[in-house]
């Protein structure tokens, strides 16, 4: 688990609203314990601007140079080569302050209870 226990003290110490979690999303894990963001996938697999710096990234990581294929080819078989992982992420916790406090502005979800910090010792049956 990416964070455990991490959710958002900052904000419900400062009365923001909780909102629930962004939507559930897989994410890849790399032997160096970081994670490569979705928007790092999409330079690899558009080309857009940054695309080489994310190439490179995983070739420090022991990925092989891309053998004249699109980057988008090569990512799935760079990410098997260094021993990538997969991970559900449940979302990221929302939060929101309301500005204006007029009847008429309203947030467009309603307040939700704050979520508790997560003991990791008991994740996975208590095996981590």
């Amino acid at each position: 688990m990416i964070m455990p226990g991490h959710v958002g003290w900052t904000y419900q110490g400062h009365n923001a609203t909780y909102l629930g979690r962004t939507t559930a999303t897989r994410q890849i894990l790399l032997p160096d314990g970081t994670s490569l963001p979705g928007r790092a996938i999409s330079k690899l697999t558009s080309g857009d601007f940054g695309s080489q710096g994310v190439a490179a990234r995983l070739r420090r990581l022991g990925a092989p140079p891309p053998a004249g294929e699109p980057l988008a080819v090569w990512l799935p078989r760079a990410l098997t080569v260094i021993g990538a992982s997969t991970i559900r992420h449940p979302g990221k916790h929302k939060y929101a302050w309301q500005i204006h406090h007029s009847p008429a502005a309203r947030l467009a979800q309603p307040a939700r209870p704050y979520p508790r910090a997560i003991d990791p010792t008991q994740l996975h049956g208590g095996n981590r």
